[in-house]
């Protein structure tokens, strides 16, 4: 009976030792971290120097908007990288679009400044006008490592005929889906 008691009073004696180092570890200020994340499938990132370009067009003689409609073209890239055109989750993708927006009169960009009777018009690499604002279906075959190519120029717009300088902004985003 008195080993039975030595083996209980050993126990609690262990027990509590326990219970003490446990609380000793437990500090005050102390807490829990949850994470979580998600895996994206991204189709493409717009290379750094083709976010922000500027394009000269240069001085266009009135004459010429004047007899033939139109200046001379300017072309310019927007690069494309790290693209995957495969939605390899559950589908292809539905549309890969860029859409270019700004002041818009009809089909064209409007320019400001002291020029008049002048637009700019944008055209994709095989001829087709892009519209402001309107998104435009890329089809995923376009090269990628010299960039979507685009033609920009200037045109006349019906009204009386100005010179002087101008300027326009024009933005463009990626949209998939």
């Amino acid at each position: 009976m008195k080993n039975k008691r030595y083996l209980a009073r050993y126990v609690s004696l262990l027990l509590l030792m326990f219970s003490t180092v446990t609380i000793a570890a437990d500090p005050k200020g102390s807490g829990k971290v949850h994470l979580q994340g998600a895996i994206r499938n991204s189709t493409c990132m717009i290379d750094t120097g083709s976010t922000d370009q500027t394009i000269e067009i240069g001085k266009t003689p009135m004459a010429e908007v004047y007899k033939v409609g139109e200046g001379p073209s300017k072309f310019f890239s927007i690069k494309l990288i790290d693209c995957n055109f495969e939605k390899k989750v559950t589908q292809a993708w539905q549309g890969f679009y860029i859409t270019f927006d700004g002041p818009a009169h009809d089909d064209a960009f409007q320019v400001f400044g002291d020029a008049r009777g002048v637009e700019l018009s944008l055209k994709d690499s095989r001829g087709t006008i892009i519209t402001p604002g309107k998104p435009f279906l890329l089809n995923g075959t376009e090269d990628n490592e010299s960039g979507l190519t685009y033609e920009i120029k200037l045109i006349a717009n019906g009204h009386y005929l100005k010179p002087g300088y101008y300027q326009a902004i024009i933005r463009f985003k990626l949209d998939y889906y």
